[in-house]
């Protein structure tokens, strides 16, 4: 994944879990034209989380044959944040970490996998293309985990 560099200077994230965006949120209009693309990603059902904080929505894509299982690849904070976390190929992740436009989970590597990134909230449309281009690519990635074709 090549990526632009990320203009200007990081936002201010927490330290600890909730790790969330704390400076440099997204406007709510933007935040909604993200989240309504991803909609558009085959076999992407948007709901609540399971596994973030209350008001956040996950990306959940459901896998077929006899031992489907639902897979959560990402979500998008609350809109006071407008981050998203998301989980990618570690190759992906890094392109994202160096471009300047996420870093890793405190927990990447750990109890998480080591492709997990908080994606930094986009401040504008362009922006907004940006990250839909990474959420493209953890879509991908799923599902692949979930035996389709990531297309």
């Amino acid at each position: 994944m090549r990526l632009p560099e990320r203009p200007g200077p990081r936002p201010s994230v927490s330290a600890a879990v909730p790790h969330q965006q704390l400076t440099q949120n997204s406007p709510y209009h933007v935040q909604r034209r993200l989240l309504h693309r991803c909609e558009e990603l085959a076999g992407v059902e948007v709901a609540a989380t399971r596994v973030s904080v209350p008001g956040a929505v996950g990306l959940h894509l459901t896998g077929a044959g006899e031992q489907a299982r639902t897979l959560e690849f990402a979500h998008a904070h609350p809109s006071y944040d407008g981050s998203w976390h998301v989980c990618l190929p570690e190759t992906d992740a890094a392109s994202v970490v160096g471009a300047g436009w996420g870093e890793y989970h405190p927990l990447a590597g750990d109890r998480l996998p080591r492709g997990t990134v908080l994606l930094f909230a986009p401040r504008d449309s362009e922006e907004s293309d940006i990250c839909f281009d990474v959420l493209r690519s953890a879509h991908a990635f799923a599902s692949r985990a979930l035996g389709g074709s990531g297309d």
